[in-house]
């Protein structure tokens, strides 16, 4: 890895750059710092190789301390859980609200509302469940209801649709699930067709980005996990899923029992429909920014009503999309390099990629959404998400990364789907290991609203992405940083 990037900051040397229209106050150049942060990478790909029976799914190792307790024998994450958890058999099962700690330590909430590593245990109810997609296809999905929704004086709570990426199962996403929910959110985590417990699994990966290309708007480059993420927030809030005709089809029929295959949401009757949000790493962030491109017209990609969004949140992956609801874009220091908005290929990444995304969404001028830029300093792509292993070996994050990320997103959720005054403001304020190289902003009233993009760190440093521009690369290595938020003010 450290080879891969060397070689794009030699090649970047040769590139021409725009460069922002500001500098942070000088500090004291630090020439090693991108290179310092390889090992912040590697103190994390230590660590997680170190999680006892994180091996337990493939390629990626999700974090046994964020499984339910499937078989209720009062351990969580034990091998009879993980077993029912990789297996497509019903289950439902309490799990628990982690605590996660800038260490990368996780502890629990316990029934007082304390954090520790001592029960009693407050905790929440998981159902693994089979849905099936507007292609025949059936998906392995899990839902989490908050202590909200299991008591007798239930009521109504917002929601969450969780995409996950590329090969990555759900469960490697949950510690979004847990921690939204300990916050009274209800959440429904999947996996697309071709990976996880759902079907076409194997090879069948490839017809994720394959089957039916160029058939969904907006440039989507995965058009079958678009369509998916569609049809799965349309399963969550009740509405119909409508089969589609696809040159890859499955053996199900979508529309809900007795005349098709699919059940309906068995949690609907507590589920506020009027209140969902999406959030999508990496591929499913492909899909997230799609749903957000549909979304203005009010029609999916089939051409049927596509349900409202309150907020939405991309995680290390971004496409073309709109700016119609509050949109929290994270990336971090090192995550997959993207020069500009697009990179020719429609997506982009990493802190310039994403900054260039961020701010061809508020050029555009049109949605009235906030619009948010995050981005984790020294980690990777394997930092937004709870992935320990990447075919046995540790996945290079930084140690920090799993607890700003759902910090994060908790409070963008917070904030637009709850109201939390309280959300609000930790949403857009700084907390220690944001990026020092790319300063983190935030547009509050977005694209459409006079307001400038205002700064939520100021640069101190420059990361080895940067080296696209080598007038920004050399300026943050000189302690001179540039930037064009505006500082201080909410």
């Amino acid at each position: 890895m450290t080879r891969h990037y060397l070689v794009i900051a030699l090649l970047a040397l040769a590139l021409a750059g725009v460069v922002p229209t500001a500098s942070a106050a000088a500090s004291a150049p630090d020439p090693l710092y991108p290179i310092r942060q390889f090992g912040d990478l590697a103190q994390g790909s230590q660590q997680a190789q170190g999680i006892p029976g994180a091996e337990q799914t493939q390629p990626f190792g999700a974090h046994p301390g964020l499984l339910p307790d499937w078989n209720h024998d009062g351990n969580f994450g034990n091998p009879p859980d993980v077993q029912i958890e990789n297996s497509t058999q019903p289950a439902t099962g309490p799990f628990r609200f982690p605590c996660i700690a800038p260490t990368g330590d996780i502890t629990y909430r316990t029934r007082e509302g304390r954090c520790g590593s001592h029960g009693p245990f407050a905790t929440g109810r998981a159902t693994k469940l089979r849905i099936v997609d507007s292609m025949g296809w059936e998906l392995a999905a899990t839902l989490f209801l908050p202590r909200e929704v299991l008591g007798r004086r239930a009521h109504k709570v917002p929601g969450v649709v969780i995409a996950d990426g590329a090969q990555a199962s759900a469960q490697t996403f949950y510690m979004y699930s847990m921690t939204l929910a300990d916050q009274g959110l209800m959440v429904l985590n999947f996996d697309f067709a071709g990976q996880g417990q759902s079907e076409d699994g194997g090879a069948g990966f490839v017809n994720d980005f394959f089957a039916d290309a160029g058939s969904v708007g907006g440039g989507c480059q995965a058009p079958r996990s678009c369509r998916e993420t569609q049809d799965m927030v349309r399963w969550f809030t009740g509405a119909t899923i409508t089969r589609v005709a696809t040159s890859n089809p499955g053996s199900h029929h979508p529309a809900y029992t007795p005349r098709g295959d699919n059940i309906r949401n068995p949690a609907l009757s507590l589920l506020d429909t009027k209140r969902v949000g999406l959030i999508g790493q990496s591929m499913g962030g492909l899909t997230v920014s799609n749903y957000l491109w549909h979304l203005p017209t009010g029609k999916g990609a089939d051409g049927r009503p596509l349900p409202p969004l309150r907020a939405a949140i991309g995680l290390s992956g971004f496409a073309a999309a709109s700016a119609v609801v509050p949109y929290q874009l994270q990336t971090a220091d090192l995550d997959i390099p993207g020069r500009d908005s697009s990179n020719f290929i429609g997506t982009t990444d990493g802190p310039a990629g994403t900054k260039a995304y961020y701010d061809d969404l508020r050029a555009r001028g049109k949605g009235g959404g906030a619009l948010e830029l995050i981005v984790l300093e020294s980690g990777s792509h394997g930092d937004t998400s709870n992935s320990t292993r990447f075919n046995g070996v540790g996945t290079p994050h930084a140690v920090w990364s799993w607890a700003l990320s759902t910090a994060y997103a908790a409070d963008w959720m917070g904030c637009y789907l709850q109201s939390r005054s309280a959300s609000c403001t930790a949403a857009v304020s700084p907390r220690p290991h944001l990026s020092r190289a790319q300063a983190s902003e935030y547009d509050g009233d977005g694209p459409g609203g006079p307001a400038p993009s205002r700064c939520i760190t100021i640069p101190d440093k420059a990361t080895l992405e940067q080296a696209w521009y080598p007038d920004r690369f050399a300026a943050g290595v000189a302690g001179q940083p540039q930037y064009d938020c505006q500082k201080g003010g909410r």
